[in-house]
Order: C-alpha cells, then structure tokens, then sequence
C-alpha cells in the first residue's frame, strides 16, 4: 500500500528505491500518488526514473515528472 510516510522513506533512503518503486507501479493513478507526494528533494536524491517520465503516455504524470525534476540540485 502506497503512505505518504512510505514515500518519505524511501526519499529520505537516496539510494534508488523510490524509482523502483515507480518502476514497479502499474497504473498511472499510483504514479501520480507517488509524484505528487514527493515533496521538497534532499540535495543526493536520485531523480534519473523522473527522466523517463517524460516519456509517459499519459501527460499527468509527464507533468508531474517536470514538476519534480525542477525540484533537483543538480
């Protein structure tokens, strides 16, 4: 089941989970729970699953992935 909590977590974790995690989800509604969620991005968070966001078909969730990379230090 998909927290606010878990997704800060797996944020706060920097190692590559919370894109697993996306990778994992099969529809575009837990998608766009997980990009909305995100909140303000620690500076060693790994952002490289928002890159192929972008390319999403439904344009939520490409929105939200612009959304979230502007967020990104680096």
């Amino acid at each position: 089941m998909l927290t606010k909590e878990l997704i800060t977590e797996l944020k706060n974790n920097g190692n590559g989970d919370l894109g697993y995690l996306v990778d994992k989800q099969q529809d575009s509604g837990s998608i766009a729970f997980i990009l909305e969620n995100l909140g303000f991005l620690p500076k060693n968070f790994n952002g490289n699953f928002l890159i192929d966001l972008l390319k999403h078909e439904h344009h939520q969730i490409r929105l939200l992935a612009v959304k979230n990379i502007g967020k990104l230090g680096n």
